[in-house]
């Protein structure tokens, strides 16, 4: 499975923290009658237990595969670029 889609996001400041909130494309926006919704009443309550990350497992697995194998290397902070470090 490989997750190519880019999200549009904003960082939001609430009180102490800054929250990160994902922002929808124009395209993944649909009107109302267009959405197939369970009628009034016939829905259940929301088991969190019932999602996992898929995605961050299968990061976790690849990299676990790769240290195995031997596939490292030691990388400073001035090689990666385009990341949040809580360094600054």
């Amino acid at each position: 499975m490989q997750n190519i889609k880019e999200h549009l996001a904003a960082l939001i400041p609430s009180g102490a923290a800054l929250v990160l909130n994902t922002l929808r494309w124009a395209g993944d926006i649909r009107p109302l009658a267009e959405l197939k919704l369970p009628a009034e009443g016939k829905t259940g309550p929301c088991k969190s237990d019932d999602y996992s990350d898929k995605l961050g497992g299968a990061i976790l697995a690849l990299v676990s595969t790769k240290v195995e194998a031997g596939y490292t290397a030691k990388v400073s902070n001035s090689v990666v670029t385009g990341c949040v470090s809580g360094n600054t």
